[in-house]
């Protein structure tokens, strides 16, 4: 009798379900027990959480928002990597979906001011986003970071956001290992100070958008001889509307 030929030494690999760890933006929270697969958004919950790994698939993607309850995929991938397709099949199952021009993380170019610039417009933009829900002004923001491997420019953008939700320089690192441990272990703390060194120019910013004085309310300004006319427009963040970056 002929033996069956065994099965591929990978194929249960390749079946094992995508995993992720969500974890809060908000210091207050560390420590609490945090939301597990298929628990639905709280609607009283104004935390928003943040988690990461490798590139995703269309499944993976599915996942994320199915069994996460994910809302906002954040691509850190240079235009040669594709990442409009990452925002086609984000635009497809209604997740919004946020893209960095972030081609590497190595040494020369997370140093290059237009490499900072781009990381600073990209995430203040999200910074407005997350503040408005600590502010009680929408719902929870379940944010998820890739790049090609999850690791490198993945570990440096996960460690600036929590830097701007408030927590401390090392926090922010030992983090990263509840987040993703492969992220945790290969970030590099070379990366880490040179993250640091953006935040510390980010926060001026945040500072100085913070304490300016508010202009006086459109609806309260003499209207112009043209009339009222988009006086009380506003910027509304749709899932999977057809853009590439916030701000």
């Amino acid at each position: 009798m002929e033996s069956k030929a065994p099965k591929h030494k990978y194929l249960k690999k390749t079946k094992e379900k995508f995993q992720v760890n969500l974890f809060p933006l908000d210091p207050e929270m560390e420590g609490a027990a945090l939301p597990q697969p298929s628990d639905g958004v709280d609607e009283e919950d104004k935390c928003s959480y943040i988690s990461c790994s490798h590139r995703p698939t269309f499944h993976h993607l599915s996942v994320l928002k199915t069994e996460y309850k994910i809302n906002l995929v954040l691509t850190c991938q240079g235009e040669t990597e594709s990442p409009k397709d990452i925002k086609r099949m984000c635009k497809t199952l209604g997740l919004a979906h946020c893209w960095l021009n972030l081609p590497g993380a190595n040494q020369p170019l997370l140093s290059k001011k237009t490499t900072r610039a781009a990381i600073t417009k990209t995430l203040l933009g999200l910074y407005k986003q997350l503040k408005g829900c600590s502010d009680s002004q929408g719902g929870c923001m379940r944010i998820f970071v890739h790049c090609a491997a999850g690791i490198h420019r993945t570990g440096v953008i996960c460690y600036i956001i929590q830097r701007m939700m408030g927590y401390s320089e090392t926090e922010a690192f030992e983090n990263l290992q509840h987040i993703r441990e492969h992220t945790y272990k290969g970030v590099k703390e070379w990366r880490i100070q040179l993250a640091e060194e953006v935040w510390t120019a980010m926060k001026k910013k945040i500072d100085m958008a913070e304490f300016e004085e508010p202009s006086e309310p459109e609806e309260q300004k003499r209207p112009s001889s043209g009339g009222e006319k988009g006086s009380k427009e506003a910027l509304e963040v749709v899932p999977g509307e057809d853009r590439d970056r916030f701000g």
